[in-house]
Order: structure tokens, then sequence, then C-alpha cells
């Protein structure tokens, strides 16, 4: 046979063989099919099916609506929709068509299924062209509706401003509630997304709530940067729109020529032709273009095409910024100021309590293969903050865990070690469920930084979308706790990376607020995601801890540090020359020392830290054995009562210079967290909307020795060396010794043993400050001073002022945008204390002496409570912001009546500004200043402000009342004292009870009119009816003295008109 007819043949066979086997595999495929047809058209008919569903709802809801400022393209617009609408139509006919198409090829139940099998088949290959050419067409018209929805986002985009030229993506609520996470998963675009894009967009799209315009436009603009970076999808992308534009330019103009034609005794359609043959250059605020603006619209599309590492870089400093706003100086202030443990103590917690014969969950065990909590409980004093350093410091810790880590599902995921120590006298930071949370995210965060756009889905979005309109970094707003819980609650919950967290949380009896809450917060987090996180906690067996974690795995402190104390013990006093010589001549004396201390003990590590440094005190005075006995004897076996013990052995000669230490130690750890004493119960805790205000700075060492030197003026001060002041704060240190039975000690930790000005002082533990603060023995305390000649406060206030003359304090930035750690916040701190100062007698003079120091600073300063600008800028806003009486009314005093009286005047309307009266890091204002000011000459105006002049106090502080209910509940009971009191002075001074306020309804649309009495009724009475009544009294006085006032003119009147 000839070769080439010999490989046709065998091509053809070939080509029978596959094209039979194909058919009997159709055949057999839709014979086990439990729906009678091919998997191929059966995905094809959902994806048909799909997309007739999408074009029925296209056909009812068109995006390209015009706007108000385009209602003249109506017209334009209309010929637009009918063009839309066709292609929906088209789009609709072939998918039915295609859909009836694969209907025909589906085998039907009944008899001789075989047969139909083969038949269906037969017919599928036959049908297979005509399947794809609908499919073609299908899809050509798919493309020209996505190009239609393309174009519908860029002309929102061209519809904005020049000058903000944005995506707002203005979809309505119902896609919005449409967007489903999951389905966006299962998409296939989705699957081209790289790992990072994918994470940012789920986590976006798994907000709870509802998403804002800010945050689909922020969406909007990630994946079409993510597109820009595919550099053939975005010139795709690019011609595509071009194209279209064109395109469907070309076809709208035929048509309005069409219609103009049908229509020409139409003048109105005329005219509107006319127009649009005309326009070959429309503004970038129009919706359509002409063929002259192709190049706009490239250059538009360009601004997205950027490269990875630009891309990478915006997204770097986004997260970069939200870990700044989770920073704060004093995260890790606690953990370094506790002591390390003493060699070879704690060590127990790694072994096995079996052996040890101890009664305690085993830890080691517990880090291993344990879930959940683990509790470490333990009375005051008895080493709790010092094993929990221990625990986190050991690597054994990290070794236990590792194995957790890759032994656990997700297997060999990576570990990540976060911890927080409550600290009860530090700042509000280091108490409070925001500097928890703060401090552990950042730990978190800072290790994976990947998951910051998954914890702060929707900061993030609103930055990255700022920051590509700005064109610069933008920071974020601070973070409330609402926010903080739920991005921690994401962290444990999430699974879009491997982790393993382990969380160290010491002193939750530290914490200042609900404990409660904090209870349940830790116990919801305990089992959101247990096998991927677990929280060892510390805390005092209270009923509240005891109820919530008693059930977990857990050990009592008290009851497993016999042996530790033991150590402690004899390794001090063996170290101890002295003791040592007792020892030769004495044998065994150390060891009935050991015992003694252990058996009176109890657990309390505290309690031996104290005894040993008394004992080591006495020998080195030379005590005798029988004296060294004796002196332990005396020693109460209570912790309350050995402080008191102690408290009674400062010399009488001290006791003055303590009860000031005292209360300067108390006064600044009080204004760390509440600076103006706005709070009424301390237990309220902070709202989920609301941020804690950060007060005064820690109390120094080089703070308490200013504040203590009374005799140490401004000029004497400037004279001084560094050397000189490093000197006496070695000084001071001893003093506290010896002045304050090293009650207050100075920490040395951050400084490594080394005492620097900026050493903290501090109580030397928590049970020591609850007991010099409680009230019989704080009575005690003050009994050695004269409260009308010493003052904490002006004390304080001193000290800061002086402190700012000290080398290298410049104030480079105003004061409201001054980092707290910053030596312009020195100037901040000076100021509170003279708020807590002011009136106090004895100091008046000093006082403002001092403050004339600080007033040249006023211009550099700038305004606190600034709602717009005010004619200038001194230091008179500042004293009557933060209440300062005697030096508002000494400095305007010494002015002539009318300036005395338009600066009043002035002072007053500035303090009155704005729609609320609380302000943060602001005092409210008091009525003693609103006194001293309208005694000065400024008199309450009650007349609706002129274009050009401040609103009228008197009204201002009226229309506060209605919006009480977006004040904070906490601050609520002193706002209202404060306002009845400021409410009473203007009626004393002649201001209109029958006035007539404006105010902004809560729904903050319309602005009522109403009198004052009324507000008091409808607003405050249903909620605080004391305070009502109160003010209700004093309008009904105020009335009967301007009718007795206005009496003696009424006569006249009816005199003359007789």
């Amino acid at each position: 046979m000839d070769p080439l007819i010999a490989l046709s043949l065998a091509g053809t066979i070939v080509q029978f063989v596959d094209f039979g086997s194909k058919l009997i595999s159709d055949c057999c495929q839709l014979y086990k099919s439990s729906h009678g047809t091919l998997d191929v058209n059966e995905q094809l008919g959902l994806t048909t099916a799909d997309l007739q569903s999408v074009v029925s709802k296209l056909r009812g809801s068109s995006n390209l609506v015009p706007d108000e400022h385009h209602q003249e393209d109506a017209e334009v617009h209309t010929c637009q929709e009918d063009s839309f609408q066709q292609i929906c139509d088209e789009a609709a006919q072939i998918a039915e068509e295609l859909l009836n198409r694969l209907d025909r090829l589906k085998v039907k139940e009944g008899e001789y299924r075989r047969w139909k099998c083969l038949k269906a088949a037969v017919k599928s290959a036959w049908s297979k062209d005509e399947i794809v050419r609908l499919t073609r067409r299908l899809s050509i018209f798919k493309d020209s509706l996505n190009g239609r929805l393309l174009l519908s986002i860029r002309s929102v985009v061209w519809s904005c401003p020049s000058d903000r030229l944005i995506f707002q993506l203005k979809l309505t609520e119902e896609i919005r509630q449409n967007l489903d996470a999951e389905a966006v998963r299962s998409s296939a675009r989705f699957d081209s997304l790289d790992a990072q894009t994918q994470r940012i967009l789920m986590a976006i799209l798994n907000l709870g709530g509802g998403m804002s315009d800010e945050i689909l436009t922020s969406v909007t603009k990630l994946l079409c940067r993510f597109q820009a970076l595919n550099q053939d999808e975005h010139h795709k992308t690019r011609q595509m729109i071009v194209d279209m534009r064109k395109n469907k330019w070309e076809e709208e103009k035929k048509t309005k020529d069409a219609r103009i034609a049908c229509s020409e005794s139409d003048n109105a359609e005329a005219n509107m032709a006319n127009a649009f043959e005309g326009h070959c250059c429309q503004s970038r605020d129009q919706v359509y273009i002409a063929d002259g603006t192709v190049e706009d619209i490239i250059s538009e599309i360009e601004m997205l095409d950027i490269d990875h590492a630009e891309e990478l870089k915006i997204r770097t400093s986004i997260q970069r910024k939200i870990l700044e706003a989770l920073a704060y100086p004093t995260m890790t202030t606690r953990y370094e100021d506790v002591l390390e443990a003493h060699p070879h103590t704690f060590d127990w917690i790694f072994c096995d309590p079996v052996a040890e014969q101890l009664p305690w969950s085993d830890f080691r065990k517990w880090l291993c293969k344990g879930q959940g909590v683990y509790w470490i409980s333990g009375k005051a004093g008895s080493g709790k903050s010092t094993l929990m350093k221990h625990i986190y410091d050991d690597p054994r810790t990290r070794l236990y865990l590792d194995r957790w880590a890759q032994s656990t599902t997700p297997m060999n995921s990576p570990l990540c070690f976060a911890s927080f120590f409550f600290w009860n006298s530090g700042t509000t930071v280091q108490k409070t469920q925001q500097g928890l949370l703060r401090a552990l995210l950042f730990q978190v965060l800072g290790k994976h930084p990947d998951l910051v756009p998954v914890v702060f889905p929707e900061t993030w979005a609103k930055l990255y979308s700022g920051t590509l309109t700005l064109g610069e970094q933008i920071a974020p707003q601070p973070l409330t706790i609402g926010q903080l819980t739920k991005a921690f609650g994401a962290l444990v919950r999430q699974q879009e990376i491997p982790l393993k967290l382990f969380v160290l949380v010491d002193g939750l009896d530290e914490f200042e607020g609900n404990t409660q809450k904090l209870c349940k917060l830790f116990q919801d987090l305990s089992h959101a995601n247990p096998t991927r996180s677990k929280f060892c906690l510390s805390s005092r067996p209270w009923v509240e801890f005891q109820e919530c974690f008693g059930s977990c795995e857990m050990l009592r402190l008290q009851d497993l540090t016999l042996d530790d104390i033991k150590a402690y013990v004899a390794d001090n006093l063996q170290d101890s020359q002295a003791f040592c010589r007792l020892e030769t001549k004495n044998r065994g004396l150390i060891q009935k020392f050991v015992r003694e201390i252990v058996e009176k003990a109890d657990g309390v590590f505290l309690w031996v830290e104290i005894v040993v440094r008394l004992l080591l005190r006495g020998i080195s005075n030379r005590d005798s054995i029988s004296q060294l006995w004796k002196r332990l004897d005396l020693l109460p076996r209570e912790l309350s009562s050995l402080f008191d013990a102690l408290f009674s052995r400062i010399e009488p000669i001290y006791l003055e210079w303590a009860s000031k230490a005292f209360q300067i130690m108390r006064l600044s750890r009080e204004l760390s967290s509440d600076p103006f004493k706005k709070i009424s119960n301390k237990t309220t805790a902070l709202s989920e909307h609301e941020n804690s205000d950060e007060g005064v700075r820690p109390l120094t060492v080089i703070g308490l020795f200013l504040a203590l030197e009374e005799d140490l003026d401004y000029d004497e001060f400037k004279l001084m060396s560094v050397e000189d002041q490093n000197l006496e704060c070695e000084d001071i240190q001893i003093h506290l010794t010896a002045r304050c039975a090293g009650l207050l000690e100075v920490a040395t930790a951050q400084t490594r043993g080394k005492i620097c000005q900026e050493s903290y002082v501090r109580y030397m533990h928590r049970s020591a400050r609850d007991f010099i603060e409680k009230d019989a023995q704080w009575s005690k305390v003050l009994c050695y001073t004269d409260p009308a000649v010493f003052s904490p406060s002006f004390s304080m206030m001193k000290s800061c002022i002086l402190s700012l003359t000290m080398e290298g304090y410049e104030f480079p930035v105003p004061l409201r945008d001054m980092q707290r750690n910053a030596p312009q916040s020195t100037a901040s701190d000076a100021l509170i204390y003279a708020h807590h100062a002011d009136g106090h007698t004895a100091t008046r003079y000093q006082q403002t002496k001092l403050l004339e120091t600080l007033a040249p600073m006023g211009d550099l300063l700038g305004p606190l409570r600034m709602y717009r600008p005010i004619s200038c800028f001194c230091f008179l806003e500042h004293a009557a912001e933060f209440s300062l009486t005697c030096y508002v009314e000494d400095t305007l005093s010494a002015k002539d009546q009318e300036s005395r009286s338009k600066a009043a005047a002035a002072l007053l309307d500035h303090l009155f500004q704005g729609s609320e009266p609380t302000s943060p890091k602001m005092p409210l204002v008091t009525a003693k200043m609103v006194n001293t000011l309208i005694m000065l000459g400024a008199v309450p105006r009650n007349l609706p402000p002129q274009s050009n002049e401040e609103w009228a106090p008197w009204s201002t502080v009226i229309s506060w009342f209605p919006g009480l209910h977006k004040t904070p509940r906490r601050f609520i009971p002193r706002l209202l004292e404060t306002l009845v009191a400021i409410i009473k002075v203007f009626l004393t001074a002649g201001a209109d009870p029958t006035v007539k306020v404006q105010y902004c309804t809560k729904d903050g649309r319309l602005f009522q009119t109403i009198t004052f009495d009324e507000i008091i009724k409808v607003h405050l009475k249903p909620n605080f009816p004391r305070e009502a009544d109160e003010l209700l009294q004093a309008i009904e006085n105020a009335i009967q003295r301007q009718d007795i006032r206005d009496e003696p003119s009424r006569k006249r009147r009816r005199l003359c008109g007789t």
C-alpha cells in the first residue's frame, strides 16, 4: 500500500478511535450522573444561570444615574440607558438559548437509559460547536457588561472635583448586603491575588455591621492597584476602557442623530442634539467624553501603574503607623521594675509536681499540651510578679511552648509570646484594659506585621485610601477600647496566618476598672481558639478571680515557696560578714534564724524581704544575738501590722518630710489617670468608644527634690550644675529609706541600678500603698503638715516650672502636639498642678510669680481649647482654660478699667466656644473662673452673635444641656455639678432666664429653638431630677429678681401713660 495512503488511513483510524473513546466516556459519565448531564455541561449551565440572574438584577437597577450636577445630561443618559438595557436583553436571550440547548442534551429518566445516554452523548458531540459559539457570544456580552460597569465606576471618579480625584463607589444598600466574603473567596479572580492581598480583602469583607463608602473605596483602590501590578491585565483593561468609550460614544451619537431626525419639531431636543454634536472636549466633571479626551482616560488609568516596590512601601508605612498608634512609652516599665528571682528559686515551676509532692497543676505539661488558662494565685507579697517574670525570662518556657506549637494542629506553626504586667501605682495605660490591649497587640503585630490588616481591617483600609488620595502618609485616629477589644479578638480567632499565641498577664488585681469584665474577656478569649492560643494569668485570690478561673489549671503560690524562702534567707545572711562572725561563735545560728523566719513568713516573700533587711541593718549596727532575736520577735507576722510598725519607727524629726513625700506621691499617682478629677466613680470603666486621658508623668527623683526643697528659688536653681543636681538625687534615695521607712523607693531597674534624675519614685509594693492610703492611716499622715501652709499641688507646680530651666529643655512644637516623654510635657504638668493649687492662699504670690516665668512660652504653646481662631494668643488663655483664677485676677487687676473689662469679656467668650462642655485633656470650666471674669467686667450676653462676634457664653452654656447624652457616663456627675454652679453664677450676674437658644437635635439634622426651663424639663429632669429641680428653682428666683428690678420702670410707664 502506498505509504501516504497508509498514513492517511492510520490517521483516520486514530481519529475514529479517539472519537469513539470520548463518546463512550461521555456515555458512561451520563449513565452515572444523577442529573443526567455531562459535568462540563452542568458547570456551564450553572455559570450561565448565574450570569442570567445577574443580568436580571442589572436590568432593574442601573448605576449609570446622573447626579444632581448633571441633570442637563438626562437625554444623553436616556440614550445610554437604552443601549445598556439592549445589551442586557441580548445577553439574557443568548443565556436562555444556551440553557435550552443544554437542557435538550440531558438524559431523561425512564426505560432504555443506556440507549438514551448513548444518544445524548452523540448529540453532545454534534452540538459541541454550536455550544462553543453560543458561549463565545455570551462571553462577548459579558465583557461588554463588565466594561459598562467599569465605566460606571470611572464616571463616579470623573464626577468628583478635579482637586480631589478619588474612587467613590456609590453602591446601593442591596449590593452592600450581598457582598459575601465566601462568594468572593470562591471566585476565580480571588485566586489570582497574592496571599497578603487575599488576607486584606477577606478581613475587610468580613467586617460586621456593613461597610461605609470609605471602606468600599479602599477595596476598589486595592484591587485596581493590584491589577496595575499585572501589566498584561492592566494594559488589557486600559485598552478595553478606551475602546469601549470610543465605540460607545459613536453608537450614542448615531442613536442621538436618529432620534433628532424623528423629532425635529421638538426645539428642546434639537438644541440638546446640537450641543451634543458640538461637544468634543468636556470637563472632567462630566460623565461622558468625546474623542479628544481619550488621552485623559489613559493618563487617569496610568495613575494606577505602579511597581511592587512602591506598593510594598505604602503597605509597610501603613503597618508602621498603626503600630505607632499602639505603642506607648511605659509598656515595659513594670516588667523592668519587677525584681528578678533570687538564684535557684522558683525553678520548681518547671518540675513534675508528683515527684516534688507539691499540690499544683503541672505547669510544664500545660505549656507542652494544655489549653485555655493557667492561673497563678497568691496572696499579697507572695512573689507572683517575680514568678511571672521568671517564667517569661526562662528559656525553658519557650522550649516547652515550641513543642506545643510544633505538635498541635496546625503543625509547625510559629510561636508568638506576648506579656503585660499591670501596675496600679503607674500611669493610666499601665492599669487599664486599653494599655493591656495596646501592649499585647503591639508585641504580636510587631513580630507579624502581615497581621495588621487582618486585625485592623477598617483602620488599615481608611489609611490606605487616605494615603493614595493625599499622596502622603496620614496618622490614624486614636484607637478606642471597643476597637482594641475587637482587634485582639480578631487576632486570637484569625486563621489566615498559622500562629500559636502565648499570652502572659501579671497582676489582674492591679487592674483599675471592672474586674468581672476583665475576667470575662480572658474567659472568652481562651475559648475562642483553644488550639492556637493559651493564657497564663496571675492575681490575688479574690472572689471574682476564684469564680472565673478556679476550675482552670492553677497553683497557690504561698503553698509552694517554702524552699525558696529558705534559700533566700540563708544566702542573704551568709553573705553578711558580721553574721558569719556570729555563726563561728554559735554554730547553727543562721539555720535557726532561717527556720524562725520561714515559720513566721507564711509564704509571703515581701515580709521575708523586709525582715531580712531589718536584721541586716541590726547586724551592721553591731547588735548582739539576743538583740537580733528581740528585733525579730517584735516584728508582726501580718504585712499591714508590719507596715504600721515600720511607720511608727520614723524619727519625729522626719515625720513632716515623710508626710509631704507621701502626699506628693499620692497626688502624682492620682493625677496620672484623672488629671482634672472629672471622674466621680473610679470603678466606672471606659466605654468602648472612649480613650483614657493621659495625665501627669510619673514622679521622678529630680521632681521630688525640687518639690520638697522649699528654700530653692528660680534663680538659685539655674545656678546649680548637673553634678550638684545628681548629688541631690542620690540624697533623695537615702532620705526615702531613712525618713519613709522604706515604703517609698527609687526604681533603678531601667537604669541598671544607677540613680539618675529621671528615675521614678514608687511604693515598695502595692500592699505598702494600700496601707498608707487607707483612710485611718492617711489621716495620721496628714496630721504632720498644716494644709494652710503646705500644698502638694503647689510644690509639684513649682517643681515642674523649675525643671523647665534645666539645660536642654527647649520648646520646638506646640503643647497640643507634644509627646508624653518630651520635655514639653513638663509644661503641661505644670498647668495641671497649677489648676489644683489655685486658691491656696499661702502660696498665691509665689504661684503668680512662677506662672509669670511660664508666661513667655504662651505663644509657643498655642491655645489648647481651640474651636476657631481668636484675635491673639497669650498665656492668659491658658490660665483661663486651666481655671487659674488667682493668676488671671492678679494679671487683669493691673490693667485699667476699660482694658480689664475687654480682656475679661474676651476670656469669657473664649471659655464657652464649641458645642460641647468637655474637651480631651482639658479641665471643665469652673464657676469660680466664670465668677472671677464677671467680677472683672465680663458681662454675660444673651443675644445671638453677629457675623463677626463670638457666641454668647450664656446661650452657649444653656445649649450644652441637650447634648449631655454625648458625654461619657463617668464624667456626667461632676459635669452636672459644675454646670449647675456656672448657671447660678450667670443668673446671679443678671443673665436673662427667659432667653431662647438654638440647639441641634439628637439626630443631628434639625435645629430647634427652645427656652431654658423647657430644656431642663425635657433633657435633664427625666434622668437627673435633683439637679433639674435645683436649676428650675434658680430660674424662678432669677425671674422674681428681674421682676423686682423692672417694677419701678413699669410704674413710670404707667404714670406717663396716664
